[in-house]
């Protein structure tokens, strides 16, 4: 029984050292932490979502493809299709990356919050190439999305997943001119 109340009083001073590191930094440094936190949550959705590309005929993500038929419909991996895999792969990539990089961020904000060692130059940078990243992600998939239209009898268009990318581009942006801000 000691065991679990330890383990509680441990969590309850985890979070009452979160909330009074946090309530210490001033409004631009939580909003940009609380903006690094949506853009993370963006790119798990762009990600994992099948909506890259849609259309009257299915829909497409990174990872599966659906087609319609009237009523029925069929769905499969992604990499079951030939001709897909250059540029399909090319975008996991990237987005797997700037995933891996936002680790990296996750770290900077812990030593703001916790440490009060700011390190908003790394997390620049960090933000940089994130946005890098997504960019080219969004370029590669953006220019080659064609080639799946012209291999279905209608065209399918880019996206409620491929805009949410776009905008995650955006917040990138304006991240980096946090993180430039907060450097000076």
């Amino acid at each position: 029984m000691s065991s679990t109340s330890s383990c509680c009083d441990w969590n309850i001073d985890i979070l009452k050292n979160l909330i009074k590191n946090t309530a210490e930094l001033d409004v631009v440094k939580i909003i940009h932490i609380i903006l690094q936190l949506i853009s993370f949550f963006i790119l798990i959705v762009c990600l994992v979502a099948d909506q890259w590309l849609s259309g009257d005929t299915g829909h497409q993500g990174l990872w599966n493809v659906c087609y319609t038929n009237g009523t029925s419909s069929c769905c499969g991996k992604l990499d079951d299709v030939v001709g897909y895999k250059d540029f399909i792969g090319a975008t996991r990539a990237f987005l797997i990356i700037e995933s891996l990089i936002f680790l990296a961020i996750f770290y900077t904000i812990y030593r703001t919050v916790y440490e009060k060692d700011p390190v908003y130059p790394v997390a620049t940078i960090l933000t940089i190439a994130i946005g890098i990243c997504t960019f080219l992600s969004i370029t590669i998939y953006g220019a080659r999305h064609g080639d799946v239209s012209k291999s279905t009898t209608s065209t399918m268009t880019l996206s409620v997943s491929y805009i949410f990318c776009a905008l995650n581009l955006g917040l990138q942006i304006i991240f980096a001119g946090f993180g430039l801000y907060l450097c000076d």
